[in-house]
């Protein structure tokens, strides 16, 4: 229900937190005021050992990635990628060059870049993989070059944040047993894209998805609510219509028990729409202009304080 929902969204908000300084970004580690189209995302902070607290908070995490796994709940692009590819399978299969991407989107060219440049310009950059902790590691050539890429990622990705990883994995596996002893190996049959599908929903968003779900209740025949709502969505860019979904579901995304979104008529006046995310129904009044309703619908979703980061 709602407030599950509202629980789940405000304990993701949270774990986030830089005074927890349990999670960060590839921007500077830290915390900031995000879209929630911006496309950055989270992993575990790099560490080489972890306080009890802080291991009990990750085990919380992956407690609460079951409950939304359990009860269809999705929690928006909120963590990276290799996140996913680290909890899929049995065993955790190697990050990829994408995965980087996805990452540290700034920093990709220039790795891209050191797997196709002109072997004579390796030796030139003084690489070597002692910069990965490698001790008495070679020099990069353009013969090993991939490998330096491939280790970069592993080290950044996985290595630098194990144990922080490996809690959340055995959280979630414990978890799923206590559902059903069946349930940790049906989820070993599912990869990454299956996990980000299922918690994330999906990676874009349409007005055309969205407008598709509304019905409409009570409107008269001479009412234009139910044009200039669609008009309004339509004229969204997808960070806002992911506010307008949190704000009428809870959910960044369309939720997997989503139908419809029931509009009902109110009378007119210059109040503020009304969402009832347990119902997916969502009052709004018969608005005298369209002017008056998009002034309405942006404050409403603007202010809403559900779930302000994806």
């Amino acid at each position: 229900g709602g407030i599950l929902t509202e629980a789940l969204n405000l304990f993701f908000k949270e774990i986030l937190n830089a005074e927890i300084g349990l999670f960060c970004s590839s921007n500077s580690g830290e915390r900031k005021d995000l879209s929630f189209s911006s496309g950055e995302c989270y992993l575990p902070v790099p560490k080489q050992s972890y306080t009890e607290g802080e291991m009990k908070a990750l085990r919380l995490f992956g407690r609460a990635i079951v409950v939304c796994l359990y009860r269809g709940k999705r929690i928006g692009n909120l963590f990276a990628p290799s996140l996913f590819r680290y909890l899929a399978g049995k065993e955790p299969s190697s990050p990829t060059l994408r995965d980087w991407e996805q990452w540290d989107p700034s920093t990709i060219s220039g790795l891209r870049w050191l797997l196709a440049c002109e072997p004579s310009m390796v030796k030139n950059l003084g690489l070597s993989f002692e910069d990965l902790g490698i001790e008495g590691g070679l020099s990069v050539t353009s013969y090993n070059r991939a490998e330096y890429v491939q280790r970069k990622i592993q080290r950044v990705l996985v290595d630098s944040r194990r144990e922080a990883l490996d809690a959340i994995k055995d959280e979630i596996n414990a978890s799923l047993w206590r559902l059903s002893s069946d349930a940790p190996d049906l989820m070993n049959l599912l990869a990454a894209p299956d996990w980000r599908v299922l918690l994330c929903g999906e990676a874009h968003i349409s007005s055309a998805q969205v407008v598709s779900k509304l019905s409409w209740f009570g409107f008269p025949p001479a009412s234009m609510i139910p044009k200039w709502l669609p008009d309004l969505l339509n004229s969204f860019d997808e960070d806002a219509l992911r506010r307008f979904l949190v704000f009428v579901c809870g959910s960044p995304s369309l939720p997997l028990d989503l139908e419809t979104v029931v509009v009902r008529c109110q009378p007119r006046s210059p109040a503020l729409p009304v969402a009832h995310t347990c119902f997916f129904h969502l009052d709004v009044p018969d608005y005298a202009s369209e002017a008056m309703l998009r002034k309405k619908f942006v404050q409403a979703i603007s202010e809403s304080g559900t779930f302000d980061i994806v």
